[in-house]
């Protein structure tokens, strides 16, 4: 399949999960040897409104900070899924690179460094999938043009939007970027498949050594808690038959997808992860 295939059907996948499910999970299948898919959950306690938009390249952008926001302009266009229609919790360029926005309560920006240009959480993804055609441009643009995260504000509770993220393009390619006490932690691997909420993503790969499929003696776990959601997620992907047809590649997503996912009706404003 081509590059341009997987990234539609990257996309499909993107757009039906998000807007049919409820637990906050990203799970990425790329080696099932037919097409790159991912799959989304979304786990919030109210209706996020989200829209999907289709962003064209040449926009003028800035981080949104009050001072010295980041700058740019929009290399790629790029079709993207919204929450609250002020920030990209999901989305996917022109080139196939995807991004996806969960909640992480253990993110921090730290105090504000003004010689470094600023970037709202609420543009992070949209900043990815506006400059960069790969994972790997993505990692390595951290050495060439660094910026400072900044905290964006849930508009209807006004909470801190405390996040992660996530990044994947066809090749497979995959990392997840988290920040914490204005630091970041970038895990760059094709491996890393999974990523649900707290814990940090070091202490979920940790967690995940002491289950049977992964080199430990504990049974799969049933719960909807994030770090069970995790673990199921990467058993459930890596048992996955391999498929003939898009259809089935995406139909076996979402049968993951529904195994991780949390029923209706249990939401919690005190808990949205």
């Amino acid at each position: 399949m081509n590059r341009l295939s997987a990234a539609v059907l990257g996309l499909a996948s993107i757009c039906f999960l998000t807007s049919s499910a409820e637990s906050c999970s990203r799970v990425l299948w790329n080696d099932n040897g037919w097409s790159v898919v991912v799959g989304r959950n979304m786990d919030w306690f109210e209706d996020i409104r989200s829209n999907i938009w289709m962003l064209p390249r040449g926009m003028e952008r800035n981080g949104l900070s009050e001072e010295n926001p980041l700058r740019w302009k929009s290399k790629y266009g790029s079709i993207v899924v919204t929450t609250y229609d002020v920030g990209t919790a999901d989305g996917i360029n022109e080139k196939g690179l995807a991004g996806h926005l969960l909640y992480l309560p253990e993110t921090t920006v730290g105090p504000r460094d003004e010689s470094i240009p600023g970037l709202s959480m609420s543009m992070w993804v949209q900043y990815y999938l506006d400059q960069f055609a790969t994972v790997q441009e993505a990692v390595d643009s951290f050495k060439t043009n660094p910026y400072q995260l900044r905290m964006a504000v849930e508009p209807t509770s006004g909470k801190p939007a405390t996040v992660h993220i996530a990044l994947n393009d066809p090749s497979g390619d995959s990392a997840i970027m988290e920040c914490l006490n204005g630091k970041f932690r970038v895990y760059h691997s094709r491996e890393y498949v999974v990523m649900t909420n707290q814990p940090t993503f070091d202490k979920q790969l940790a967690n995940l050594k002491q289950y049977r499929a992964f080199g430990g003696d504990k049974p799969l776990p049933g719960s909807t808690e994030p770090a069970d959601r995790f673990i199921r997620g990467a058993y459930y992907v890596e048992n996955l038959p391999k498929p003939k047809s898009d259809r089935e590649a995406i139909a076996a997503m979402m049968s993951v997808m529904r195994n991780v996912s949390a029923p209706f009706g249990i939401s919690n404003p005190e808990r949205p992860n």
